[in-house]
């Protein structure tokens, strides 16, 4: 029974009381019975009826008395339990709202904690959107697609180990449960068998004792002497029926234990035999997670030389055509030469051919102009080989010309393919990031129905305040109502009533802000599941910027390699300005030549 129902049963005895006590009026006159009227005449002619009257009014007025203050001390030790009642809840409130000012500091943390997430949530965000913009500038779209499909299958491998190893370490607990069960169950057997074997001890030695007293009967009764047994109003015939039931009852009892105990073993050995056969699968599960993690491994490895690879080929293949680009403009300069140094022998031919006609039909010639000729002839003849052995050159460099073009076809095919490859990676990127996108939009209305929660939060502070108020002046009520004990009871009955229900309330709110919490506390970990999930995408987004970072550099190297082909360029053009230069002096020591001829010939 509680203290409040208590106190309002002592409300009811103490109305009770009241209503039912007698309460005497010193004034009026005792009754006297028409009877007694001479016998108290007779004795009012000795006392006189002074005393008589004195005397019942002191009697009455001390039963009064004593009734008046046992009802007061009952009344006042009421009132002093209702006053430890009052103070236990007090003492109960005031422990209720330091409990709740915990909580709202801890809900104030809480959002201090949420705005700070929400703040490192939106740099990242700021961050992502940067490394994104940046990775779709510059990262190829074949290569982002390779390594997506290759993240994705590592993740996906990668959670399927971890779905074992969850089956695992769940299967390892069931195990250690019912190894703990076994344990117990094998702890309980013991010690059944502990009892069964002192029962056996007992059952021995009772049974020896009344294989000696049956014995010792025997002996009597072959005497010719009746025994008693020692049992009061039995001979020896149902002493011995006795005897036997007891015994036969307890060699029941004592089978009836053996076969508990033979079905306990039996169920052990089964446990045991079930705990094995689960040590044994959850061992062949464990070696076939130690082999997928050590597939895995290699996978890691083949993924980083496959990318490493890949590099490899882009490199090589950035290199083939700068070289193809080189070979193509060392084949123009050098068809353009060919060209030209082939008209320039034919030239030579025929004029070698006009000058032998020449030298036939003119065998008188001088010795000067002779030597001349001869010495044009060497040169001819030198320029000739070299002709030659350019044109062989030029051969030779039209085959590798030849088979570095085919080699760059099947390179353009790759690429092509690459290319397209890494446009449908980069499409499906586009939709993660708009699956990130809608995922900031959730937090955002997240956010929102939070901001909403904490301001009615707040509003039931102010409402928890007020009724803290309203109970603290419901307090100073009850001080004033200590001063008029008698005609403040109903309101004190009632005042404790609506204390009874603020108190539900009280508890119902607390009820809800703890509901609110643990809503709270569900929704703090949705967050750290998406901030653990951008993190992780910011990750993926960091290498993509170091791979970004890498082709930079390797474009850095492909500028420095250009700015040597134009050097190299330079180089040929001079080249080219010496040939041009000495195609001119040719020139001029033909006309020398043809302007000797003319001489000669005048």
């Amino acid at each position: 029974m509680s203290s409040l129902s208590w106190s309002k049963n002592g409300k009811q005895a103490a109305k009770g009381r009241t209503s039912q006590d007698f309460t005497p009026n010193i004034y009026r006159k005792p009754a006297i019975n028409e009877d007694d009227k001479d016998k108290k005449g007779d004795s009012q002619n000795v006392d006189g009826p002074g005393i008589y009257n004195q005397r019942t009014i002191v009697k009455t007025l001390e039963t009064d008395l004593g009734q008046l203050q046992e009802r007061y001390e009952a009344q006042l030790k009421e009132y002093r339990e209702k006053e430890a009642v009052l103070a236990d809840v007090k003492a109960r409130y005031d422990s209720q709202m330091e409990e709740y000012e915990e909580k709202q500091k801890q809900l104030d943390t809480l959002k201090e904690d949420l705005s700070r997430q929400e703040e490192l949530l939106n740099r990242k965000c700021t961050i992502l959107k940067s490394a994104v913009q940046k990775a779709e500038d510059t990262i190829p779209t074949e290569q982002i697609r390779e390594l997506e499909e290759k993240r994705s299958e590592f993740e996906k491998n990668k959670a399927e180990l971890e779905q074992r190893l969850e089956e695992f370490e769940r299967t390892q607990q069931e195990y250690e449960q019912q190894f703990t069960l076994l344990e117990s169950n094998r702890s309980e057997l013991s010690g059944m068998r502990a009892q069964y074997e002192e029962e056996l001890q007992d059952y021995l030695g009772r049974k020896k004792e009344l294989e000696k007293k049956a014995h010792s009967l025997e002996e009597q009764l072959a005497a010719g002497n009746d025994a008693s047994l020692g049992i009061e109003g039995l001979n020896y015939g149902t002493a011995i029926d006795l005897v036997k039931s007891k015994y036969y009852s307890e060699l029941k009892e004592l089978n009836r234990k053996k076969a508990d105990l033979a079905t306990l073993r039996e169920e052990l050995e089964n446990e045991e035999s079930l705990l094995n056969a689960k040590s044994s699968s959850i061992a062949e599960i464990k070696a076939q997670i130690e082999s997928e993690f050590n597939r895995l491994i290699p996978q890691t490895s083949e993924l980083e030389a496959a990318m490493a690879a890949y590099d490899e080929k882009v490199r090589i293949h950035e290199e083939r055509e700068q070289r193809l680009s080189q070979l193509t403009r060392k084949y123009d300069l050098d068809y353009a030469t060919f060209t030209q140094n082939r008209q320039e022998l034919e030239e030579l031919l025929d004029r070698q051919a006009k000058e032998e006609l020449d030298l036939e039909e003119r065998k008188i010639a001088a010795s000067e102009s002779r030597r001349q000729l001869e010495l044009e002839i060497e040169e001819i003849n030198s320029r000739s080989a070299e002709f030659r052995e350019k044109v062989a050159a030029f051969e030779r460099n039209t085959e590798l010309y030849q088979h570095d073009i085919l080699e760059y076809e099947e390179n353009l095919r790759i690429y092509t393919e690459n290319n397209n490859l890494l446009q449908e990676s980069l499409s499906v990127y586009g939709e993660e990031l708009r699956s990130f996108e809608e995922r900031r939009a959730e937090l955002e209305s997240q956010k929102i129905s939070l901001s909403g929660e904490e301001e009615s939060l707040l509003q039931r502070k102010s409402d928890i305040d007020d009724r803290r108020r309203e109970l603290e002046s419901e307090e100073s009520m009850i001080v004033s109502w200590r001063a008029e004990v008698e005609s403040e009871k109903a309101s004190l009955k009632s005042e404790l009533e609506s204390i009874k229900t603020k108190r539900e309330g009280n508890s119902k709110l607390e009820s809800e802000l703890e509901s609110g919490f643990s809503e709270l506390e569900s929704r703090r970990r949705e967050l750290e599941a998406l901030l653990e999930t951008t993190e992780k995408e910011i990750g993926t987004h960091i290498t993509l910027h170091r791979q970004n970072l890498d082709i930079r550099k390797v474009n850095t190297k492909l500028e420095q390699q250009s700015v040597y082909i134009k050097s190299l360029e330079k180089s040929i053009s001079e080249m080219q300005r010496a040939l041009d230069e000495a195609t001119s002096d040719a020139r001029k020591h033909e006309m020398f030549s043809h302007i000797l001829k003319m001489n000669m010939e005048i």
